[in-house]
């Protein structure tokens, strides 16, 4: 629960905490009392549906739903953010656009001090040097990917990278925010797409509907604790991926099973 703790240290509290949980057992539930019973400042909502495989989407669709706030950011839970996250987020959070981060990725020794700690803060804390020493950006790209997950160069510089550098980006699951009445407007995740690409998806039809997509990867990055991934379908995201680039030609902004299929 160490990103769940990172939230009740945010600079910027969230108006709501929604957990969408898809399908998990009843320690998920404890950990969540547990926290609420700590953090009483904060409203956290647990939101369940049973396990009928991976239906990330089928979830977050039912968080959507219940929303309460007018910008929704969404976060992983092996994606820890900085005690600046969600401020950096808002600042950049304007009608017409949405906003996109970046996510650092840790070997899997800093994973599991980060988790060991539950406080990425004393991560942060370190010096540059050792944080180079301990990221892991994976072959492709190597050591390079340096300056796109420059979050340990502080917000302030981190704002003016983001003005600076320029890559064309694609809306991220875990480090986006979106405006809650432009995703009823393209009826928010697509449940007919399962792991691989389905958020890539969504920032396409939004795109689609006329929204500029606002990049804070540097201002607003988080990062992500290595783990397997049994889930994972290399055919499926191909096809998925091609799913993407027909959505992208055909302009299309509105799926068809999405929240409204939910609530209707």
């Amino acid at each position: 629960m160490v990103t769940l703790q990172q939230l009740a240290r945010q600079s910027l509290l969230p108006n709501e905490i929604l957990i969408a949980d898809d399908g998990s057992g009843p320690e998920t539930s404890k950990a969540v009392e547990a926290f609420q019973a700590i953090h009483h400042e904060l409203d956290v909502f647990h939101i369940w549906h049973k396990d009928s495989g991976f239906d990330k989407c089928g979830v977050l669709n039912l968080a959507i739903g219940k929303a309460r706030s007018d910008y929704i950011l969404f976060l992983d839970d092996d994606c820890p953010c900085p005690p600046h996250f969600i401020a950096e987020h808002m600042k950049r959070a304007h009608i017409g656009s949405f906003t996109v981060g970046s996510s650092v990725l840790l070997n899997q020794g800093t994973t599991r001090a980060v988790l060991e700690e539950r406080d990425l803060n004393q991560f942060l804390n370190l010096s540059l040097f050792s944080k180079l020493t301990r990221f892991d950006y994976g072959a492709k790209g190597g050591r390079s990917k340096f300056f796109l997950r420059a979050a340990f160069s502080g917000r302030f510089v981190g704002r003016i990278l983001d003005r600076l550098y320029f890559a064309r980006g694609v809306l991220r699951g875990g480090n986006s925010g979106v405006w809650r009445q432009d995703l009823m407007e393209v009826n928010g995740f697509n449940e007919d797409l399962k792991h691989g690409h389905e958020d890539k998806e969504l920032g396409i039809r939004l795109t689609n509907l006329g929204r500029s997509l606002k990049q804070v990867r540097f201002a607003a990055s988080n990062y992500h604790l290595d783990h397997e991934r049994p889930y994972a379908d290399s055919e499926l995201r191909r096809k998925q991926n091609d799913h993407c680039r027909r959505v992208r030609r055909s302009g299309e902004s509105v799926c068809v099973r999405g929240i409204k299929r939910q609530q209707g």
